[in-house]
């Protein structure tokens, strides 16, 4: 079954396990960050103010390995009737939310189009969004990107979400400072030439607790400052993906140019278009 073929399929099997004749589903490509394009379904529901988008690259990805499109759309259906549910106790309450606002950093320049519909920050070349989280556990964390609509709905002004989710964010993902050679995804890269081994020795990685979208722990208070005194160094930071930075002390061996390569290199191997950060490091 092609991928087209399995949207319609799986479009049916959706609107009948979920059963309710005041939903439409369509046919969507999604706008995700870094202008990246991705096939789901759009959910939407008579009387609510939410649409949703049900991603479908990684459910193809279970049918090919063998999962029915009856049991695909079930997963489906309880992932909406649980979204759903929570917009209708919360979402359409504030005051309700002020705890769950939180911020992520992802490139500005890349983002947009994305960017004209939702409040956000300017911050150095990157950009400051705004996020409801209505789940965090072991599997993941799923967040509600709040759109320019939302304010209007709410009635609120864009001022007053960064306070909000620069506590919340801090509180709920707390940053998290390991060796880079704990970084085991690509475990490949050690074994290249002793003085790249050397080099990614001396690095450290700036993520979250839950290593998902912890690039923005550089926005909370005394993070780099405390790192700075730890390592006794100024430091460069590496956009690794908009889930971590890579930690690298200032040192006379590796000049801005190599440090390029260093992060070209890396980049290019390891983030994915979605992942994507930026292409240069900062310095602190």
């Amino acid at each position: 079954m092609n991928f087209k073929e399995f949207t319609e399929e799986i479009k049916i099997a959706l609107k009948e396990k979920l059963n309710r004749d005041d939903i439409c589903i369509y046919s969507e490509t999604a706008l995700k960050n870094n202008h990246t394009l991705l096939p789901g379904l759009l959910i939407e529901a008579a009387g609510s103010n939410i649409m949703y988008t049900i991603p479908l690259k990684e459910y193809y990805e279970e049918l090919k390995e063998g999962v029915s499109i009856q049991k695909i759309a079930a997963e489906m259906a309880h992932f909406y009737q649980s979204i759903d549910s929570y917009e209708i106790a919360q979402l359409g309450n504030f005051d309700q939310l002020r705890e769950k606002v939180i911020y992520r950093i992802v490139n500005q320049e890349k983002n947009q189009v994305f960017l004209r519909s939702v409040p956000y920050m300017p911050y150095l070349d990157l950009a400051i969004t705004f996020h409801v989280l209505i789940d965090n556990n072991a599997s993941g964390c799923a967040a509600l990107t709040i759109s320019n609509r939302h304010l209007k709905y709410w009635g609120i002004d864009s001022s007053e979400l960064y306070p909000l989710a620069h506590a919340n964010t801090k509180r709920l993902f707390p940053s998290v400072i390991n060796p880079f050679v704990d970084l085991i995804r690509f475990p490949e890269i050690m074994n290249e030439n002793e003085p790249f081994r050397s080099f990614l020795s001396t690095l450290k990685i700036l993520s979250n607790r839950n290593q998902s979208y912890g690039a923005s722990c550089i926005l909370y208070n005394n993070v780099l400052a405390d790192l700075g005194k730890e390592l006794q160094h100024n430091f460069y930071l590496l956009p690794y993906t908009v889930d971590e930075f890579l930690i690298l002390p200032e040192n006379r061996k590796y000049p801005r140019e190599f440090l390029m390569e260093i992060v070209e290199s890396v980049l290019n191997d390891a983030a994915e278009k979605e992942q994507f950060l930026s292409s240069h490091p900062y310095y602190y």
